[in-house]
């Protein structure tokens, strides 16, 4: 395992994405609350009109079922902020084991560049080579089978709240909700997009082994070269969503058509809820 080595742009590479995304987090929750409030004036004088717009705003479909509570409030906003929260970690989280083994492919390759421009015949170089590969290939499916359902609900809950925010923006109250939701939608999108182009970094790295591979069958007769070749093409290394899809640049364009697609189909059901005025604002529950 010692052919792996140490990548050390990956550490700086996830501390700034980690401060963007909180960054991103914190301007979000700000204009969420802030759209929330009618008053804006008066909103922060008094106790009262704190509790006021915790139990009939804020909290409303809790506070509706039980009795309203100052402490139950405050714990309710920490619990509430921890919940959405999780989901920008959970995005981080995939980005950093994505990150982590596209490195170790990214080693390998490195490694593989060396002894195909070397001109190595060696059967003890190319069999290490290829053991080094198939321990990749043997954590990748490893990690899969972990992460595999944590992939599914980053993905369901980002595009399922994009979805939201879309809909929502066709019937925006005033400049407070507007400036929300148009800042929302660009929060969801910059994290969909970051997970998937960052999630894809190990099929890329996988693929440019071939590269290498392809120029040392050229002026090396070895039958590890061609094992490995047809280990590579034949199985896929990339993160998945249990199987479902895998995390590949394609990916993004696909996400683009079922954005599109679906925002279509609940324009046209609900037009006539738009018409009537009785779409309910579902941001202010979530």
């Amino acid at each position: 395992m010692y052919i792996f080595g140490k990548t050390k742009w990956i550490g700086g590479t996830v501390k700034s994405l980690l401060v963007i995304f909180i960054l991103l987090f914190i301007g979000d929750y700000a204009l969420n609350q802030i759209q929330r409030i009618e008053d804006k004036t008066d909103m922060f004088s008094s106790l009262q009109a704190w509790n006021l717009y915790q139990e009939k705003s804020r909290f409303s479909y809790i506070f509706d079922l039980v009795p309203y509570d100052f402490f139950c409030g405050v714990l309710l906003i920490f619990v509430h902020l921890q919940v959405l929260f999780a989901g920008t970690l959970l995005d981080i989280f995939i980005i950093t084991v994505s990150l982590s083994l596209a490195g170790k492919v990214e080693v390998v390759g490195k490694r593989m560049q060396k002894i195909s421009a070397s001109k190595v015949v060696s059967d003890k170089v190319w069999i290490h080579i290829r053991e080094g590969y198939n321990c990749l290939e043997i954590l990748c499916r490893y990690v899969n089978s972990k992460v595999g359902y944590a992939i599914i609900i980053s993905f369901i809950g980002n595009l399922g709240l994009l979805l939201i925010q879309l809909f929502n923006s066709l019937h925006v109250k005033n400049l407070y909700q507007g400036t929300y939701l148009y800042y929302a939608f660009f929060f969801l999108l910059t994290k969909i997009v970051a997970v998937c182009i960052f999630g894809s970094r190990i099929n890329e790295e996988s693929k440019k082994l071939l590269k290498y591979l392809y120029s040392s069958q050229n002026c090396i007769r070895n039958v590890e070269i061609d094992r490995l070749i047809a280990q590579i093409t034949r199985d896929t290394m990339a993160l998945s969503g249990t199987n479902f899809f895998y995390l590949r640049r394609n990916i993004v364009l696909k996400i683009a058509g079922s954005i599109v697609t679906y925002e279509l189909v609940v324009i046209a059901f609900a037009e006539s809820f738009l018409n009537e005025g009785k779409v309910i604002n579902r941001t202010s529950t979530l």
